[in-house]
């Protein structure tokens, strides 16, 4: 277990919620936003099971509980509450998400950054984009958004299936994937927007 230096009394502690000297809250020192939230490490997790995690921490912290604290209390309580946030947030993004889990398992993604999408997706995506840039009606640009969505679906049940075989290499290069999709959609998503201006 981590050692925390409290900042209350000065003795150094194993980590957890409040000081097993003086019994003060502790700031947060674990950076995993899985172990942060108590929620499974895994690729699929809905936003309902993040938000009721989220909820649940945030409890512990809740300035109501504090309201007669000292000010080095308050501090820490804030900024513990707003990691919280921030994993929450990380977690919610599954791109982010899917960097953490992969981090998590040794996989570093910068050293593997010769893994890409094949010739072959990357001549789809452009052929996506052209057909993006020659959309003139908001049937078209629907159309699209449509197929796109029909591919984030498939390519986010490709990165489940690879993490859950453990394949990092395939769910680093899906990731890439994802994000190419993910501009693709917004580009879409802008034009459609410029056409209903346009009318």
């Amino acid at each position: 277990m981590n050692k925390i230096i409290c900042a209350h009394c000065g003795e150094s502690v194993s980590y957890q919620y409040k000081c097993s000297n003086c019994l003060m809250v502790l700031p947060i020192i674990e950076t995993n936003p899985f172990l942060l939230l108590g929620v499974t490490s895994s690729f699929i997790l809905t936003k309902e099971i993040i938000q009721d995690a989220l909820v649940s921490k945030l409890l512990l912290y809740h300035p109501d509980r504090f309201a007669l604290a000292d000010s080095l209390t308050k501090e820490i309580v804030t900024k513990n509450a707003a990691i919280i946030n921030e994993a929450a947030k990380i977690l919610e993004n599954d791109i982010k998400r899917a960097e953490v889990l992969l981090s998590i398992n040794g996989f570093d993604a910068i050293s593997h950054s010769s893994n890409s999408p094949t010739q072959d997706v990357l001549v789809d995506f452009l052929e996506i984009q052209e057909q993006i840039e020659e959309s003139v009606t908001e049937d078209e640009c629907e159309n699209c958004i449509e197929h796109l969505n029909k591919k984030l679906k498939n390519n986010y049940n490709k990165i489940a299936k690879a993490f859950d075989k453990h394949n990092f290499s395939q769910a680093s290069i899906l990731c890439i994937e994802r994000n190419f999709l993910i501009r693709l959609k917004i580009n879409a998503e802008n034009k459609l927007e410029g056409l209903y201006e346009i009318l």
